[in-house]
């Protein structure tokens, strides 16, 4: 283990039966240069966040007012044994 941390220039963290947790720092790595217009830069995860939750929103309306649409006539028809020629029983 001792060993194994060393080669990978890491910390172990957690070790039960065969399983070895280890941690090491991020390695910071040359940045490719910046162009002369920078963009500014948007969080995606708010964006889509945000759009989620619009789009939550707008399913729960949907579902709201088709429920309270619906008339309280239109219920299903009841299952049962059929005992009509309609049935669709074969007489089991």
């Amino acid at each position: 283990m001792q060993e194994l941390c060393a080669a990978l220039d890491a910390a172990p963290v957690q070790h039960i039966g065969n399983i070895l947790v280890v941690w090491r720092q991020r390695r910071e790595e040359a940045k490719p240069a910046v162009s002369a217009e920078k963009k500014p830069v948007r969080a995606a995860t708010a964006k889509s966040a945000a759009a989620f939750a619009a789009a939550a929103r707008r399913a729960a309306l949907a579902k709201a007012s088709a429920e309270t649409r619906r008339s309280p006539a239109r219920s299903p028809a009841p299952r049962g044994r059929g005992n009509g020629p309609n049935s669709g029983s074969r007489g089991r």
